[in-house]
């Protein structure tokens, strides 16, 4: 006998390799009898029904209460509170957004230790070499992912997570006078424990967590509740895939969903 559990809507490793149709295929290779688990006990049922725009088949469990959708127009971080979820497609809203609350006294956290590595490394490694000026590290960085972004136009390569990168290190730099401490400030953020913060959060990151109040911050997501689902025009990338993204950042909430405007 195999037994194999998963949600299809939830694949969004495609750039691990991952393939999103791993269950169709195992299901129709070994004659697999499908048995649907669309019941979540963690929505509420203003959360399904929004969800159900990009997951048709996704239902409330019995007695969920009523929860609440709101829309906002930005990102207040002095109204976040510890134990809130900020979500984002891309990393530089969230380092912008953490920067801004802990500015104003919110205690906040980034999910992921790697990307606190990754980023460090980047700023240690071109500071060095820039005799740790601040001035020269950032027109080198600069140059340096023009060069990047120019090369994958070339290649037909999305240029997103480049940019993105590079608006990280920038919104870092622009947060303190010096190198090394933009480098320990980001370090801090990405070491909080997330339990007593406000956690801002890729959507890789935040898969599997849940807390009572989300806000998605929505100019960062390509696909959209609107009409059913479709892209948003002129972006490049898997079309299945960007609603998972969206599917699965919208169903970490459990009381509370705010979407916000734009990147907040």
């Amino acid at each position: 006998r195999l037994l194999v559990v998963g949600d299809d809507r939830q694949a969004i490793y495609k750039f691990r390799g991952a393939d999103a149709r791993a269950f169709d295929t195992l299901a129709e290779r070994f004659g697999c009898t499908i048995l649907p688990l669309s019941i979540t006990y963690r929505c509420p049922t203003t959360v399904v029904d929004l969800a159900r725009k990009l997951v048709p088949d996704y239902e409330a469990g019995e007695g969920a209460p009523a929860g609440e959708v709101l829309d906002a127009e930005q990102l207040d971080v002095t109204k976040l509170a510890p134990g809130d979820f900020v979500i984002s497609r891309k990393n530089a809203p969230l380092v912008r957004h953490a920067i801004a609350a802990l500015a104003a006294g919110v205690p906040a956290a980034i999910a992921g230790r790697d990307l606190a590595k990754d980023l460090g490394a980047i700023l240690t490694g071109i500071s060095r070499r820039c005799g740790g000026d601040r001035e020269r590290t950032i027109s080198t960085l600069c140059e340096h992912y023009q060069r990047r972004l120019k090369e994958a136009a070339g290649r037909d390569l999305d240029p997103g997570p480049i940019r993105d990168e590079l608006d990280c290190l920038m919104a870092l730099l622009d947060a303190r006078p010096t190198v090394q401490e933009s480098i320990d400030l980001l370090d801090k953020l990405c070491s909080e424990k997330p339990s007593n913060t406000v956690l801002f959060s890729s959507v890789h990151k935040a898969k599997g967590l849940e807390r009572d109040r989300v806000y998605l911050l929505m100019g960062t997501f390509r696909a959209t509740f609107a009409g059913a689902v479709e892209m948003r025009a002129g972006k490049r990338g898997d079309a299945a895939e960007e609603i998972n993204l969206l599917y699965v950042a919208a169903t970490r909430a459990k009381k509370a969903l705010v979407l916000v405007s734009g990147e907040g």
